[in-house]
């Protein structure tokens, strides 16, 4: 986590940015095929993780809801982090999107919209992003960078 002045919030209400990439597998998951050749998919998928920060290490949890044809389409849902001083920090997947690429991987892109949280994110407010990918089918591990600029931290 590294602190910077932010630009849109009042004088002395400092942005924290809070970036890290990781792995995230699948937990549990309940996912249909449906159309000719079963080329729409939807569902949901748990996946869950660990990154090490500066700070200590950061608990994630994805809860992602699909509705892809094939391959490539929307998802939405909700991401948890639990971090090494127990806070927890709740955001809000939006406008999410999947693309089969050409090499047969699926890249993952989204906004993050801050929920809330509790402890030192209590009354945290902030918007970020989530990048990455899937280098196999559906369900799979996947590889996730989420870059967050959050106001509203108290030490």
């Amino acid at each position: 986590m590294t602190t910077t002045p932010a630009t849109a919030a009042p004088a002395g209400s400092p942005t924290t940015r809070i970036k890290f990439t990781t792995t995230l597998d699948s937990q549990q998951r309940v996912l249909e095929q449906v159309g000719r050749g079963g080329v729409k998919t939807y569902g949901w998928n748990e996946l869950t993780g660990t990154a090490s920060t500066d700070s200590g290490d950061v608990q994630i949890q994805l809860l992602g809801n699909v509705d892809y044809v094939n391959g490539s389409g929307p998802f939405f849902g909700f991401v948890t982090m639990k971090f090494a001083s127990l806070s927890t920090l709740g955001l809000r997947i939006v406008d999410g999107r999947a693309r089969v690429r050409d090499d047969g991987t699926t890249g993952l892109r989204s906004r993050l919209r801050v929920i809330g949280g509790n402890a030192a994110m209590t009354g945290a407010t902030g918007t970020g992003t989530m990048t990455g990918g899937r280098r196999e089918e559906l369900g799979t591990a996947i590889e996730l960078t989420f870059d967050l600029r959050i106001r509203g931290i108290t030490s």
